[in-house]
């Protein structure tokens, strides 16, 4: 396997098949790019598959923005058991009849999933309680009380629905914002259609411009590692914030972590992204900072230095 001996910026799109962690997925990366700091976007459970972004080098700091992008799920819910992780992998705690169930009742239910709502996360989550994570109280016998989260679903739509003797379930396909769980949504969806339910399977197809159709198998990218940088997407094509190029002075100030005034260089219709975050190129075009504009005072202050 050839190692690059120098750092490497930008992004990779991993796919993460089921059974694995995402920290196990991406480990291969280390060996290949030795000298470059790692990161994956969003964490997915062992039993879950699907993408996993990787920052590398610099773009480790613009992790937290791609974060906030919505993701997109499909997800398997089965009806008629509740487990203690809210998923197949943990122990039945509980078993209801649900051939009452039908897709149209599932639909229903569903508008009540739009749009901003409260959810309480999982105890089998990585949530810190009082320094320990919620996973690890639960494991030694706990309950940890987690408070509901305000979270939003963009899209939910029922894809298919199975109703006969031995299985109840339904696929459902799920964009939601970060901090999302598709286990509390399992239980949830359980208890408005008046039955249980848990996890059966679930799959990430997309993060933000992260999809299924870009990402590669760690297979692909551990055989094909001398040839890496023809997989790696550059920072700035992942970035939707205004753009706008600085001269060497203005370069120097941002890079060093100094404001720089505004100078007129927006226009009084582009107001609209005062106080947003901006992209700061260099004459050569080089992705340098990401910024934000001062709404009282007009600086350009840069908030994550790139290079």
């Amino acid at each position: 396997m050839i190692s690059n001996n120098y750092p490497v910026n930008g992004f990779i799109n991993i796919y993460k098949k089921e059974n694995m962690t995402s920290v196990g997925t991406t480990n291969p990366l280390k060996k290949i790019l030795k000298n470059t700091k790692i990161g994956h976007i969003g964490t997915l459970d062992p039993a879950a598959q699907g993408v996993l972004p990787v920052a590398l080098g610099k773009a480790t700091k613009l992790i937290d923005f791609i974060l906030k992008e919505n993701k997109v799920y499909r997800a398997i819910i089965k009806f008629g058991i509740e487990t203690d992780t809210l998923d197949l992998t943990g122990e039945i705690i509980k078993e209801q009849n649900a051939d009452h169930l039908t897709k149209k009742i599932i639909e229903d239910k569903l508008k009540k999933f739009t749009g901003d709502i409260l959810q309480v996360p999982p105890i089998f989550s990585a949530i810190k309680i009082a320094g320990k994570r919620s996973y690890e109280l639960a494991r030694n016998g706990e309950h940890p009380i987690l408070k509901a989260r305000k979270i939003n679903v963009k899209n939910i739509r029922i894809i298919n629905f199975v109703n006969d003797a031995k299985n109840i379930q339904a696929d459902i396909e799920i964009e939601c914002s970060s901090g999302f769980y598709v286990r509390s949504f399992a239980r949830d969806l359980g208890k408005a259609c008046k039955t249980v339910a848990c996890l059966e399977n679930l799959k990430r197809t997309s993060v933000a411009t992260f999809t299924e159709d870009n990402a590669y198998s760690i297979e692909f990218i551990k055989k094909n590692a001398i040839k890496i940088n023809n997989y790696i997407m550059p920072m700035q094509n992942l970035l939707k914030f205004p753009i706008i190029t600085l001269n060497d002075e203005e370069s120097q100030k941002i890079i060093n972590g100094n404001y720089i005034e505004n100078q007129k260089k927006f226009t009084v219709s582009q107001k609209d992204i005062l106080g947003q975050y901006l992209s700061c190129f260099n004459k050569n075009n080089q992705l340098i900072s990401i910024a934000k504009l001062d709404i009282n005072n007009q600086l350009i202050k840069p908030y994550r230095v790139l290079v």
